[in-house]
């Protein structure tokens, strides 16, 4: 539909849809989208660096950077003050801050986890590793009681 092959797209619309379905109303919805999205205009990334957006990119830019030197750190540095000053224990106030630094990790871990999954999808020889990875570890395990 999207280059004008409209009676092909009717067709295959109705196999898809089945022989008995009406189709009308779809494919008129289809139809002008298409066509209002073939107005719109196509934009890229260098589209941002106009003279008229430098203001905004370099407000919103700056933003992320200086959130990178205070943020998280920032909190984690003064949280026992902050805590006594709200009125909470300053044990209870570290153990929130704890967990909070703990689930970070975690984020991290299940983040890097996923990475390499799709790492792994990759490769081709994926059955070889995962036997190298099974042999180097039953070598490890061997090597274990020798050390204690």
């Amino acid at each position: 539909a999207k280059v004008g092959r409209w009676e092909e797209f009717e067709i295959v619309l109705q196999r898809l849809r089945g022989e008995s379905a009406d189709i009308s109303y779809e494919s008129s919805e289809i139809k002008e989208y298409t066509c209002r999205l073939s107005q719109i205009s196509e934009d890229s990334i260098f589209d941002l660096f106009q003279e008229q957006y430098s203001k905004s990119l370099l407000v919103g830019v700056g933003l992320m950077v200086l959130q990178q030197f205070g943020g998280v750190n920032g909190i984690v540095f003064y949280a026992s003050s902050i805590f006594v000053f709200a009125g909470v224990s300053s044990k209870i106030g570290m153990i929130a801050m704890v967990i909070v630094q703990i689930s970070a990790a975690g984020t991290f871990i299940g983040c890097l986890l996923v990475a390499l999954s799709f790492y792994l999808q990759v490769l081709s020889s994926l059955k070889y590793i995962i036997l190298y990875i099974i042999k180097l570890y039953i070598m490890l395990m061997k090597k274990i009681p020798q050390i204690k």
